[in-house]
């Protein structure tokens, strides 16, 4: 009887040594949240991939994220409070450049065919600079800056065009005017 009690003891102690062990590692709702956050931010970082649009930016802040949110995960473990803000703030930084760099993505591809076009019967090497700056930006992951100067870069090619356009019409006025 006095086994049986004992076992019995130690029965109730492992099971409450092991429930505690249990809630010690259970997830809170806001780590819960940061680790679905920084899903998304895989995922999102998967989509650039995809979409050949450079990711070193939003990779190194996804790392950071991560570093961030296993540490305040170690800390809730030991402590069971922990603070996932700046975990989510990173994480949707990494969203927001996701939806800038694709709106700069497609904004550059239609600006490349629209140069092309120009380019094609237009003399356009007078904003050779302005076009590598563009294309610089883009690549280096600078994509609010992208979408602002493909907007001056259709402003330059328009007036390059209009400039080259009232030259041709003066040449073509002159010569008229000296055949005569």
């Amino acid at each position: 009887m006095k086994t049986s009690k004992n076992l019995f003891l130690a029965l109730v102690l492992v099971t409450l040594v092991i429930s505690l062990t249990n809630f010690s590692y259970a997830l809170s709702n806001q780590s819960m949240q940061a680790k679905e956050k920084l899903a998304q931010a895989g995922s999102a970082i998967e989509e650039l991939i995809v979409l050949d649009i450079p990711i070193k930016r939003v990779n190194e802040t996804h790392q950071s994220a991560k570093q961030i949110y296993e540490a305040q995960l170690n800390y809730e473990r030991i402590y069971r409070n922990a603070d996932y803000k700046l975990v989510i703030e990173y994480v949707d930084e990494i969203l927001s450049i996701k939806e800038m760099a694709i709106k700069a993505s497609d904004e550059l591809k239609i600006f490349l065919e629209f140069y092309n076009e120009s380019a094609e019967k237009t003399d356009l090497s007078e904003m050779d600079e302005e076009y590598t700056e563009i294309i610089s930006s883009f690549e280096e992951e600078r994509f609010e800056e992208t979408i602002n100067l493909v907007d001056l870069g259709y402003d330059t090619i328009s007036d390059v065009e209009t400039s080259q356009t009232t030259i041709n019409a003066f040449r073509d006025a002159t010569t008229r005017t000296l055949k005569n």
